[in-house]
C-alpha cells in the first residue's frame, strides 16, 4: 500500500490533483483503480486507521450476501471458493491486499471534515490536519455512518438494555430472557441467527422501503 506520508501530504495540498476520492472501502477502491489505469493524479482519504476497518468492526458472524465469485473488484479475484459466503475478516484482508497490488495511494487516519468549491472551479477537501485541491472529488463513504435511533427508545426503561446493531458483536452482549429486534434488511434477518437458545426474538416489521429512481417525487413509488 502507498500510504501518504507527511511530508507528501504538504505536496499533495500545494498541487492541483485530477480526483481526490473520500472513502477507502471497496467502492473507493474499486474507482482507484479505474483512476490509476488512467493515469490520474489521486489520493483516497480513509478515516479509519487501516484498511478494511469498517468491515472488522461489524458483528462477528456477518457473511456477504453473495458468493465468492461475485465479490471481487476490478483487476482482482477474491480468493474463496466459489459458492462459499465470505466472512468479514477475509473482506477486509481482501481489501488490504487489494491496495497493496495495485501500489493504491491511500491516506489513511484521514477523516474529511470540509469540502467546498473554490472560485477556479477545482474542490478543496479538508482533513483534520490538511488540505487537497482536485479537479473532482468523489465521494465514495457510504450512506449508513450515522447510527440511527428511533425516538421511542428515549422512552423505555432505564432498566432495560438497549443496544445498537452497531455496537452489537455476538449474542454475549444480550439478556437471556427475551430481546425485541427491531431492524431492516441484513440486519433484521442476519445478526439474530447468531443468536443460541434460550435467547428469543421478536422483530416487529417495518413500514415499506420506498425506492424511487433520483428527481422522482416520493408519492408516486410504490413500497416495496
Amino acid at each position: 500500500m502507498t500510504e501518504v506520508q507527511p511530508s507528501d501530504q504538504h505536496r499533495q495540498a500545494d498541487r492541483l490533483l485530477d480526483v481526490v476520492v473520500v472513502g477507502g472501502s471497496q467502492a473507493g477502491l474499486a474507482m482507484a483503480w479505474h483512476l490509476a489505469r488512467q493515469g490520474l493524479r489521486f489520493v483516497v482519504l480513509e478515516a479509519g486507521p487501516e484498511v478494511g476497518h469498517v468491515w472488522r468492526s461489524r458483528w462477528d458472524s456477518l457473511k456477504l450476501f453473495t458468493p465468492a465469485q461475485y465479490d471481487a473488484l476490478p483487476g482482482m479475484a477474491f480468493p474463496a471458493p466459489a459458492d462459499t459466503y465470505p466472512t468479514k475478516d477475509p473482506v477486509a484482508d481482501y481489501l488490504q491486499a487489494y491496495v497493496a497490488a495495485f501500489d493504491l495511494p491511500v491516506r489513511l487516519r484521514a477523516k474529511v471534515t470540509e469540502l467546498r468549491r473554490l472560485d477556479d472551479g477545482s474542490f478543496e477537501v479538508r482533513t483534520a490536519h490538511d488540505a487537497f485541491r482536485a479537479r473532482q472529488v468523489v465521494v465514495a463513504t457510504g450512506p449508513f455512518q450515522v447510527p440511527f435511533v428511533p425516538p421511542p427508545a428515549a422512552k423505555l426503561d432505564a432498566s432495560l438494555t438497549q443496544l445498537h446493531s452497531a455496537d452489537y458483536r455476538n449474542p454475549q452482549a444480550l439478556p437471556r430472557d427475551g430481546c425485541w429486534w427491531w431492524a431492516g434488511a441484513t440486519r433484521a434477518s442476519r445478526s439474530p441467527r447468531s443468536w443460541p437458545p434460550p435467547t428469543r426474538s421478536t422483530s416487529p416489521s417495518p413500514p415499506p422501503i420506498r425506492c424511487c429512481p433520483s428527481g422522482w417525487p416520493a408519492g408516486t413509488c410504490s413500497g416495496g
